[in-house]
C-alpha cells in the first residue's frame, strides 16, 4: 500500500530531501581527503629562482601542456613542491599542516626524500625559520581531493 502525499507533507518531505542533498554534496566536495604517513618537508634553492623554465623540471611536460613556461608563471608559486610521488602527482596539491600553519603545495618536481619546498614557502609553514628539515608527529599533509584542486 502506497501512502500519498498531499498538501504541505510534501513540500516537507522535499525539503529534507533538498538539504540531505546538499549535505551529501558538501561532504563530497571536501578537499582534505588523504593524510600521507611519515611526513618530512625540507627547503631547496632549487625552486627559489621563479624565472627558470618548467622544462627543468620532472613535471614540465605536464606543466608545459596547462601553459606554463616558467616557475614564475605557476599560480601557486612559490607555493609548489618538489614531492617523492610519481609522475601521476605532478599538478595534485597537498595542504602541509605543521604547529597549526597550514600551507597549501602543488606538486611541480619529483624529490626523492618527501616534501622539497621553495626557501619563502618553507620559511612561511615554519613562521620563519629555516632550520630545518621538520620530520615526525608535528607534520601532516593532506591530499587534495582531484588534480590541480589547490584552493
Amino acid at each position: 500500500m502506497r501512502a500519498k502525499i498531499t498538501g504541505t507533507s510534501h513540500m516537507y518531505v522535499s525539503c529534507n530531501m533538498y538539504l540531505m542533498a546538499l549535505v551529501e554534496l558538501a561532504f563530497t566536495s571536501l578537499t582534505l581527503a588523504y593524510p600521507q604517513p611519515s611526513v618530512y618537508v625540507t627547503y631547496t634553492a632549487q625552486y627559489d629562482n621563479s624565472s627558470v623554465s618548467v622544462d627543468t623540471l620532472s613535471c614540465g611536460s605536464v606543466l608545459s601542456s596547462e601553459g606554463y613556461t616558467t616557475y614564475g608563471s605557476i599560480p601557486r608559486y612559490p607555493y609548489v613542491a618538489g614531492y617523492y610521488g610519481e609522475n601521476t602527482t605532478c599538478g595534485q596539491c597537498y595542504s602541509l599542516n605543521y604547529e597549526s600553519t597550514y600551507l597549501t603545495v602543488q606538486v611541480i618536481d619529483y624529490y626523492g626524500g618527501g616534501f622539497a619546498l621553495p626557501t619563502e614557502a618553507y620559511a612561511w609553514l615554519t613562521t620563519g625559520s629555516t632550520d630545518g628539515p621538520i620530520t615526525g608527529e608535528g607534520i601532516t599533509a593532506y591530499l587534495a581531493d582531484g588534480p590541480f584542486n589547490c584552493n
